[in-house]
């Protein structure tokens, strides 16, 4: 199986490993999304992005929490997974959207501000 395949069938199953399968309450209401996976040349590690929702969670706190659960999310994987090593899991924050809301932010700051002049 090719890497970019491998990448997307990661995506699909940790997403519904997250939606359906998690039981930590931490993860539960954190409203988090899988946005991307990122793989190793050889496949072996794996960065997972994940954007969290606007649940009031402290974001540090429940990335935490999925790296400390990665052996959950890891097992899973590799009974869905049809290959010879399941990779290493890190999660980390993607804060992509986060950013696009502040830039679209200041865009209205600035044009609200050349409207009124």
């Amino acid at each position: 199986m090719s890497n970019e395949r491998l990448r997307e069938k990661m995506k699909r199953q940790l997403s519904t490993i997250l939606e359906f399968e998690v039981r930590d309450p931490v993860i539960k209401r954190s409203l988090s999304t899988v946005t991307e996976v990122k793989l190793s040349r050889d496949a072996r590690y794996a960065r997972v992005y994940i954007a969290v929702g606007e649940a009031g969670e402290d974001r540090a706190a429940v990335l935490k929490v999925f790296n400390r659960d990665s052996g959950f999310f890891r097992s899973k994987l590799a009974a869905r997974l049809q290959v010879r090593y399941t990779p290493e899991l890190r999660f980390i924050l993607d804060e992509t959207f986060d950013k696009a809301r502040r830039m679209e932010q200041l865009l209205q700051t600035e044009q609200d501000e050349i409207s009124s002049d």
